[in-house]
């Protein structure tokens, strides 16, 4: 468990900040405060008992600018209205090499996914996780943002900044492994002294040397980039197979690093490690109603506009987008260019598929194969979730009509699937797009699509399945 202590000016802080809040330096209302900070859900009283790493011999130390555990350092941080990182030991400061991340956004939501990331990298001292989903979803803002230091994120951007000693981003980018190794281990310390390995395997090892001598958060950005599609989902491309070496030394050798890797695929590698070892996924949702609203209430707000429209408008349209928030911010932008902000009127005209979100969904259609597209196709026949024997008895080949667990299985590494009770679908603007697909492809080549396809295949947007994003 990592510790901090405060400097010495760091102390003269804390001792101005106790006197501003004119509380008693030895009250119990300290360690009040801090187990509140610790345990929101539990009932504290002066008394006691108090919080885990919440005592009044904690308290002291931490007055005496002795080290104590992170998690009690930040909490008497906040109880106190301080900074961690100013009053910190300057020996605990982070050094940041951000790369190619991109500038922090404003972003909203995503309370329990900051809450889970915390506990993985903190609690359970993670040495992998892997952030998956759909082109626009909002991963990389999530990683961004939580380590910036908004009202929503503050917690966790101070305790990275506190127990971090090394915080570097890199974004994959189709870069062949030795190169993304290079790049790594010249930034960290004392690689000058060390002449670097030739092979993957050197550079690996050389990482984890250093990844045990240091924590170290290293954030990896569009690891679908690696990555091949089809029916070969989740494995490397020809020429990246070197990092199936790195992914599965950071899962299973000992280390005190974290490294958060974020794709709009699965990697097989992950999956099979989680629960083995320290690694854990994250498959990221969309945003619910009430962070919808938000979002549009400041788009509105940037173009002195407002939307409006009633509680199943706005019901309908988190549905139908899955909650995404680049999706839904294009929406935004076209209803206030043609619609005036009327939800019931964008609903109305039934084109939900348009633009820049076709080119995002075009990303991950066209790298599907053409069984995983035939079972796409299925599901927007059938306008509902279908079982595996439905789509068994759709496919054309006995070869095919066997394997769809499998089909499915890598269709999910690529797209999220909905599954309710035994049945399986996709989210509702896929749905959309695969039926605008047919009706072009039926409209340009009839003779190309199989007569199962297009039978009951209509619009769907007379009918829009109500699936929580």
């Amino acid at each position: 468990m990592p510790s901090i202590k405060a400097s010495k000016t760091g102390l003269t802080q804390i001792r101005q900040a106790i006197a501003q809040k004119g509380w008693k330096i030895g009250s119990d209302k300290w360690l009040v405060e801090a187990s509140k900070i610790l345990e929101p859900d539990g009932m504290w009283y002066p008394e006691g008992p108090y919080a885990y790493g919440c005592s009044s011999q904690t308290w002291e130390r931490f007055l005496q600018g002795t080290a104590i555990r992170d998690r009690s350092f930040m909490a008497f941080c906040q109880a106190l209205a301080i900074n961690p990182q100013e009053i910190a030991e300057l020996s605990n400061r982070l050094q940041q090499d951000w790369g190619e991340a991109p500038e922090a956004t404003t972003f909203y939501g995503r309370e329990q996914e900051l809450k889970t990331l915390e506990n993985w990298i903190f609690e359970e001292r993670c040495r992998l996780i892997s952030i998956a989903g759909l082109a626009g979803i909002g991963k990389t803002r999530l990683v961004r943002g939580a380590l910036d230091k908004t009202a929503l994120s503050s917690q966790l951007a101070n305790r990275v900044q506190a127990d971090f000693e090394y915080l570097i981003w890199r974004r994959l980018d189709a870069l062949l492994p030795n190169a993304l190794l290079t790049k790594l281990l010249t930034f960290i310390p004392n690689h000058q002294a060390t002449p670097l390995p030739e092979t993957t395997e050197g550079l690996v090892t050389q990482l984890l040397q250093y990844l045990r001598q240091h924590r170290c958060l290293l954030i990896l950005d569009n690891a679908e980039s690696i990555l091949q599609g089809g029916d070969r989902a989740g494995c490397y491309r020809a020429g990246y197979e070197g990092y199936e070496e790195l992914f599965r030394r950071l899962g299973e050798t000992a280390h005190q690093s974290c490294v958060l890797l974020m794709s709009r695929e699965k990697l097989r590698d992950i999956e099979e490690m989680e629960g083995l070892q320290p690694v854990r996924s994250l498959n990221l949702g969309g945003l619910d109603q009430a962070a919808v609203q938000t979002v549009f209430q400041t788009i509105g707000r940037a173009h002195s506009s407002a939307f409006y429209g009633s509680v199943q408008d706005w019901d309908t349209l988190v549905s139908v987008y899955g909650g995404n928030p680049s999706l839904l911010e294009s929406v935004a932008g076209h209803l206030l260019r043609r619609f005036d902000g009327s939800l019931p009127g964008f609903l109305e005209q039934g084109l939900m598929v348009f633009g820049k979100i076709r080119n995002l969904l075009d990303w991950h259609f066209t790298r599907l194969s053409d069984r995983q597209k035939e079972i796409m196709y299925q599901f927007a026949i059938h306008q509902k979730p279908t079982s595996i024997a439905s789509l068994r008895e759709s496919m054309r080949s006995p070869f095919a009509q066997k394997r769809v667990p499998e089909i499915l299985d890598n269709l999910e590494r690529q797209i999220p699937l909905a599954k309710i009770g035994n049945r399986f679908t996709v989210q509702p603007i896929l749905i959309e797009y695969v039926s605008d697909r047919l009706a072009a492809l039926e409209e340009a080549e009839p003779p190309r699509i199989p007569q199962s396809l297009l039978v009951s295949c209509v619009s769907h947007s007379d009918e829009v399945l109500a699936l929580d994003p």
